[in-house]
């Protein structure tokens, strides 16, 4: 049992990647995008951290399937965060997004380009554990979702989500720089309109550099995602920058 406490987060990563596989198979749309995100955070004491992230994200044209993922425009996002620890012994932390503004592009079936802007708010709880120089974490958030908010048929949607990660070292310098890949897997689950069902689901691994104040991840993600009944598998390249202030 304790072998088994010690080591859950392996095995709800486990579970989700298996999760993963079974939803990619069921996929009947394959997309090209580019994902990318700078962050900047500040530390006001040991347990308070304000902060906050830009968004750009770009798709190709998937009917033409050309491979060309940064010629349409696909997200602009901004999201302000506030991060409060509750249990330094836990690595127990209360997550709390007050501010979150998204304007998605999508592409319909004549090549429309369909306008959308969503505000969100968010609140979740992460616990994180080192275990053999691997840091694992675990983060349940809840979201609720004004969608369409620009359009006579806006929408509220209630959102779950629930993802575990493990960081690996692969290199360290006495300075504390490092070396790291990252591997995660996050699942959403969605109610809207009174129907509860699997909205996405996502893979990703990625190169961590890690400096004094900066972090850089280079990587891939895989993600499945259910829309109008009907699961896309997106495939994205991903690129993130973690300033620390």
């Amino acid at each position: 049992m304790a072998f088994v406490k010690k080591n859950k987060y392996f095995y709800m990563l486990f579970c989700l990647i298996l999760l993963t596989l079974l939803t990619f198979s069921a996929s009947s749309q394959n997309r090209q995008e580019f994902w990318s995100k700078i962050t900047i955070s500040k530390k006001i004491n040991n347990k308070w951290n304000v902060g906050g992230d830009i968004q750009y994200r770009s798709q190709e044209n998937y009917k033409l399937a050309n491979g060309k993922r940064f010629e349409n425009d696909l997200l602009q996002s901004i999201r302000f965060t506030v991060l409060h620890k509750i249990s330094k012994r836990h690595q127990i932390h209360l997550i709390f997004s007050p501010l979150v503004y998204f304007r998605s592009f999508e592409l319909d079936s004549n090549d429309n380009i369909i306008d959308q802007r969503e505000y969100r708010w968010a609140v979740g709880k992460m616990q994180q554990h080192t275990w053999n120089r691997i840091v694992l974490r675990a983060r349940l958030q809840y979201e609720m979702r004004f969608l369409r908010i620009d359009s006579p048929n806006s929408l509220l949607q209630h959102r779950v989500r629930f993802q575990t990660q493990a960081t690996l070292p692969i290199f360290k310098w006495k300075s504390g720089r490092a070396v790291n890949y990252i591997i995660f897997d996050e699942i959403f689950v969605a109610n809207q309109q009174k129907q509860m069902f699997l909205e996405q689901n996502r893979f990703y691994n990625a190169l961590q550099v890690k400096l004094d104040f900066l972090e850089l991840n280079v990587g891939l993600q895989k993600s499945g995602q259910q829309v109008k009944k009907e699961w896309i598998k997106r495939n994205q390249w991903h690129v993130s920058i973690n300033v620390l202030l």
